[in-house]
């Protein structure tokens, strides 16, 4: 019986690795990228100051499959370096891609988008939301401001890494 349980309690700590380790694995062993924003909105009163940043990749024409899928879908996108920064190639609903070295490929989910008449989707990544210090989200918002972030991308999966402003990094 105390076997099965420390087999269960060890089991238990090994899931919870696994869990926190996925977040780690993408910074540690991702390939890093540089992709072009624009700032939405700095600030939430409940969780405080942070940019909500909205991707050039975040808007693109729905892929030409015979998938019905307008929102909550999970969808690939291949993006491919065009000189500092990686940009918008190919989308898929399928992982179909084996990128070259000079492409990444990363998952979105697809969300509603008032272009879908249009054959565009909007689509989120998961590295929409910056935190930043309280009372210093303001910089972030300025529509003249340049901002861009490095990404780390494994399987897929996309880790923000860093916040630049005007080519400054952002702290």
């Amino acid at each position: 019986m105390r076997k099965k349980l420390t087999i269960l309690v060890l089991l238990q700590c090994l899931v919870l690795l696994f869990i926190a380790g996925q977040h780690y694995t993408v910074a540690w062993f991702g390939k890093e990228i540089l992709l072009k924003t624009v700032p939405i909105d700095p600030r939430d009163p409940f969780r405080g100051d942070f940019a909500q940043l909205g991707y050039e990749i975040s808007q693109i024409p729905a892929p030409n499959e015979d998938v019905e899928c307008k929102r909550g879908c999970q969808v690939f996108v291949l993006l491919e370096k065009q000189g500092e920064f990686y940009a918008y190639q190919d989308a898929s609903f399928t992982d179909k891609f084996a990128p070259a070295d000079n492409q990444v490929v990363i998952k979105g989910k697809t969300y509603y988008s008032p272009r879908e008449a249009e054959g565009k989707l909007h689509v989120t990544y998961g590295i929409e939301q910056v935190f930043v210090q309280e009372g210093h989200g303001k910089p972030l918002e300025d529509r003249d401001a340049t901002v861009t972030v490095a990404v780390k991308v494994l399987n897929g999966k996309a880790v923000l890494q860093r916040v630049y402003l005007n080519g400054q990094l952002y702290r």
